[in-house]
């Protein structure tokens, strides 16, 4: 590592401040610990742990997702998509990705990893919006979702007919029309 060290004089002709730049390293794959470097199968063995269902849960770094990441050969990759790799022999075909058949995020074990298309990936997901609205049992006002209060539009959605009908009537008091976009809305009770 080489160090140059440069003096720059501040406004002040009485103190001087003293910025250090420093070349960056080469990333070198793999990681060296005692001189040797460690081979990244070693690593991963080394970095999860089984639970009782069955799954490998990943003990190191996470994405904000709760997915564990992985540094092999000098590239950051997903923790699962390096399982299924060690057990395959290949990454998962382009277009195509990684589905968790556990639906725990932190699982490594290529068991329980099939390659899908995104879109039935997402639709398995119960963590996905669509899925948790699709299993609630009432709208976000409360109110129950009964044969008579719902309405399902032209797209499949639900919506609930005493929310739909309280925002008419808010803008009728308005003076707006029915269809029109409602920006600020009177409480309801």
């Amino acid at each position: 590592m080489i160090s140059t060290g440069v003096i720059r004089e501040t406004s002040r002709e009485t103190s001087r401040r003293v910025v250090l730049s420093y070349m960056p390293k080469k990333r070198v794959p793999g990681r060296k610990r005692g001189g040797q470097t460690i081979d990244w199968r070693v690593r991963f063995a080394a970095a999860w742990k089984p639970n009782e269902d069955g799954c490998h849960i990943w003990q190191r770094g996470l994405t904000g997702s709760g997915y564990g990441t992985f540094c092999m050969e000098g590239k950051n990759r997903l923790a699962h998509q390096v399982a299924w790799f060690q057990a395959h022999g290949e990454w998962a075909p382009s277009g195509l990705v990684l589905d968790h058949l556990c639906n725990n995020p932190r699982c490594v074990n290529p068991d329980h990893l099939r390659v899908t298309d995104h879109r039935t990936n997402i639709m398995r997901s119960p963590r996905h919006p669509h899925n948790v609205a699709r299993t609630s049992t009432s709208c976000n006002r409360g109110h129950a979702y009964t044969a008579a209060s719902v309405y399902i539009d032209p797209k499949g959605n639900r919506h609930c007919r005493i929310c739909r009908r309280l925002w008419k009537d808010n803008d009728a008091l308005k003076g707006v029309p029915a269809h029109g976009v409602v920006q600020a809305l009177l409480p309801f009770s």
